[in-house]
């Protein structure tokens, strides 16, 4: 039976493998993804462009050793409120 001292590491360690696997997708990089592991449970958060992207992420997430389960929390760019950037003057 392993200790939660030694499921915190090992979330840790899963937690820098899925955010490294998703650095790595060139679709996904440049995208807000937070990732947050308890158990080998993944809960992904942030902004992604859309639905495909979604599920790139999810799929890719899947591949990493040590992940067991996987909830999107992602909301799509589209749906983000439209900030106009500030005008260079």
């Amino acid at each position: 039976m392993s200790s939660a001292v030694d499921r915190g590491a090992s979330d840790a360690e899963t937690r820098a493998r899925v955010k490294r696997a998703l650095a790595e997708v060139p679709a996904l990089a440049s995208q807000q993804i937070d990732v947050q592991v308890l158990g080998g449970h993944v809960l992904l958060t942030g902004w992604v462009y859309g639905s495909a992207h979604e599920q790139l992420a999810l799929d890719t997430v899947m591949t990493c050793d040590g992940v067991r389960f996987v909830v999107s929390g992602l909301a799509f760019a589209e749906d983000r409120p439209f900030r106009p950037r500030p005008s260079a003057a």
